[in-house]
């Protein structure tokens, strides 16, 4: 998918195109150091295409870390990902 993304934001602009990640969901599989090291591979590839980033959590109640928390996590990145918005379920 991250090849067809790129073609896209080239055809169309990076500030069309929006790089949504989600949902955000917490297992044993699934870890946050799982989707800490999931989303910057992702923003590494999509540097340059995108300047927007939504993130889908999961119910809040499941979730071992805040609103606050994600905020920290994907701004991580702010040279690759100007805008985020964290959705709520």
């Amino acid at each position: 998918m991250i090849p067809i993304f790129q073609r896209l934001s080239k055809k169309i602009g990076k500030e069309k195109v929006i790089w949504r990640y989600n949902p955000i969901l917490f297992t044993d599989v699934y870890t946050e150091e799982y989707h800490r090291k999931a989303f910057s591979q992702i923003a590494e590839a999509l540097n340059g295409y995108t300047e927007k980033c939504v993130i889908g959590r999961s119910e809040p109640d499941l979730l071992p870390i805040s609103t606050g928390a994600y905020s920290q996590f994907c701004m991580k990145y702010p040279a690759k990902v100007k805008h985020v918005l964290i959705t709520q379920p």
